[in-house]
Formats: C-alpha cells, structure tokens, sequence
C-alpha cells in the first residue's frame, strides 16, 4: 500500500467521526468548501500495510485550535493482531473555500469537545524552497495537477501532495528498478522511518485542476550515513509558489 493512502484513510475516518451528514450540511450550505487534512506531523512508520489487510484508523480527538482546525491523534491497526502500522502525533483537519482559495478559520460545524489542542508543531515558517536544479524531475516534464488526484472541489490536497513526494523520493534513488536490485542483490532495502512537518501552504487552496507542478528537495545525510532525510517541496510550476512540502526521513 502506497504511504500517501494511510492519510486517505485517516481522512475517511475523521469524516465518519465527526459524521458524514453534519459534514455533508456544511458543504450544502457552501458548495465551495473542502473538508481534509491540512497538517501531519510526528508520522511513524513501523509496517507496511498489504493488500487484503484488514485495518482500522483509532483516533483521538484534542480538541480544535486558534485557527478553526481540528487536531487528532491518529493511529493505522491491522485487525488480525492488533499492530499498529502507522501513526502520527499531530493531524490537523479544516475546511477550504476553494471558490476563494482560503482556509475558513472557524470549524463550521457544532463540536461537544471541550479540550485545548497543543501548538501547532506546522504552524513555524516554512522558509524557501530549494533550487530546481538540486533534484531530478518527475516524469513527464510537464507535470500537472490531474483530477484523479485533486480534492473534490478540484484543488491540491495533502493526499496527492504526498504522493508526488513518494514519486520524487524513488526517482531520486535511481528509479523502481534500482530500488529493486539494492534488495534483490544487496539486501538492501530503503523504507520510510517517519515524517515530520507534512503541510499544504496557502496557494494550494488556489491551484486548479491543470496548474503546472514541480516537486523540489533538497538531501541531507545523517546518523553516519544510515538515515537520509528529504526536505520535499511542491512548488506552482511557472510562479514557483510553495504548494506543500514535508521533510521525510528514509532508513
């Protein structure tokens, strides 16, 4: 199973938790808002998920924050022992109006939880991006957002964003078939430890279906050589606005 698909999970579970028809007014009563995730930090890999798995997304609510997002807890169990496989600390869930591409700072909807979130641990600035010229580029060339990974309402989200972030990190490895011959040959294989810092920034509640995308990062080495760690970065493709980024350690 993909990575990126664990917060496609997590995301279904937080919208059947606060519930599908309060969900569902909100967005009735404006067409043009978006319900996901705009934040995870403190993600944890400790087993993949496969095919035919049986899983389940526990979660735990802190509370909503200044800016009118919900934080949770959330944690990826596979049924049949009861393992976690994923987890992160701090997911932070809101709504956008994509019609005027911007966050709605106050939760839309009645909520019976009287708990004070922690900071947001995303909420720091995110500085610059790195130079196009640090990494190798996605196939094709021109890369675009498709509506097959968009939003609903046809924006970036943290799902497709994460996704790009995976592509990029194998075609800076050498590509699947390099990746596969360091395991077959080497018993070596390259996983992802944890994420920290996975965010989508203001102008991708603005980027359309067909915007031009590019994804950057910038590598550092560390722990003597046995933890790579990927600043990623996905960047509006003529204006090079910043979209999202996350900061991906590999082992």
């Amino acid at each position: 199973v993909y990575y990126a698909n664990y917060l496609r999970f997590v995301e279904r579970a937080a919208f059947a938790a606060i519930g599908p028809s309060a969900v569902a007014s909100a967005l009735d009563t404006t067409p043009s808002l978006s319900f996901g995730i705009r934040s995870a930090n403190g993600i944890k890999y400790a087993a993949a998920a496969r095919l035919g798995d049986a899983c389940v997304v526990d979660l735990e609510c802190h509370g909503l924050d200044d800016a009118g997002q919900l934080t949770m807890k959330a944690s990826l169990l596979r049924q049949s022992d009861g393992a976690e496989l994923w987890s992160a600390a701090d997911v932070r869930f809101g709504f956008v109006d994509a019609k005027s591409g911007v966050a709605v700072s106050e939760w839309p909807l009645p909520l019976d939880v009287d708990l004070t979130p922690p900071d947001d641990p995303c909420a720091k600035p995110v500085g610059e991006a790195p130079a196009a010229a640090l990494g190798p580029s996605l196939e094709p060339p021109d890369l675009v957002l498709q509506p097959d990974v968009a939003s609903a309402c046809g924006t970036v989200d943290l799902h497709a964003a994460a996704r790009y972030f995976e592509r990029h990190r194998t075609t800076y490895l050498g590509g699947p078939d390099k990746l596969e011959a360091l395991a077959s040959d080497n018993s070596i294989n390259v996983v992802v430890a944890r994420i920290n810092q996975l965010r989508l920034l203001p102008a991708a509640h603005a980027a359309r279906i067909g915007t031009p995308l590019e994804v950057r990062c910038a590598v550092k080495v560390k722990a003597r050589g046995t933890q790579v760690v990927f600043d990623q970065w996905l960047v509006h493709g003529e204006t090079e606005e910043p979209l999202a980024k996350g900061e991906v350690t590999c082992l």
